[in-house]
């Protein structure tokens, strides 16, 4: 199949599920959902969070095969302990095949739970966040024939027109400080830095309003 363009992630084909597992991992290897391990994308992250529309994920296809993605959700505070209160069996069991292929993971486990607790739950219905996004090196030049746009702008345009349709006002993102492409490029959208208390050592808040 040769198609092109942007689909959103069915979670029960499991073809997507491992592309957008793939390109996570190798495009954002050093933040925290990839350092858990294959099984934890494949059978609980992407797989039950957008079951239940916890996070939504739009994959970019060239020619069938899948070369970007953007994740995103409209629970920024709370959609991972949601997500662990409606599937904790299924958590359970990807962490445990995780720690027995590599147990240092533990340290990601407590890290990740630490940033958790700083992540206070004031949910206001009106505040999205951009999660994970990339664009596979050789594709971050290349135009969409039929949007005119680059993959990377059809992508954050897509969720950004989604998240205003549905009533949002804001956007936000945990960027790296030295990642100076990624901040460029929100800032060209409006993106201002903002604090917080609960962003990952070295990143910073960006926010978009709608």
């Amino acid at each position: 199949m040769n198609e092109t363009g942007v689909i959103q992630l069915d979670c029960t084909d499991r073809e997507q599920v491992r592309a957008i597992a793939e390109l996570h991992g190798k495009l954002l290897s050093d933040s925290p959902i990839p350092q858990l391990g294959r099984s934890f994308m494949t059978e609980f992250y992407y797989a039950k969070l957008p079951e239940d529309r916890l996070i939504e994920c739009y994959l970019y296809q060239h020619e069938g095969r899948c070369v970007a993605f953007l994740v995103f959700t409209k629970h920024p505070f709370g959609f991972m302990r949601e997500g662990r209160r409606r599937h904790l069996i299924s958590l359970g069991l990807s962490i445990m095949k995780s720690l027995v292929s590599r147990p240092s993971r533990i340290a990601v486990i407590v890290k990740i739970a630490r940033l958790g607790g700083r992540r206070l739950s004031r949910e206001d219905g009106k505040t999205a966040e951009i999660l994970s996004f990339g664009v596979e090196e050789p594709y971050r030049g290349m135009k969409d024939e039929t949007a005119g746009l680059r993959i990377s702008n059809l992508l954050f345009e897509k969720a950004l027109a989604c998240l205003k349709d549905e009533g949002f006002t804001m956007v936000q993102g945990e960027i790296r400080k030295d990642n100076k492409e990624a901040l460029l490029f929100w800032k060209s959208y409006g993106g201002r830095i903002e604090g917080s208390g609960w962003t990952r050592k070295g990143c910073c808040l960006v926010c978009i309003d709608l």
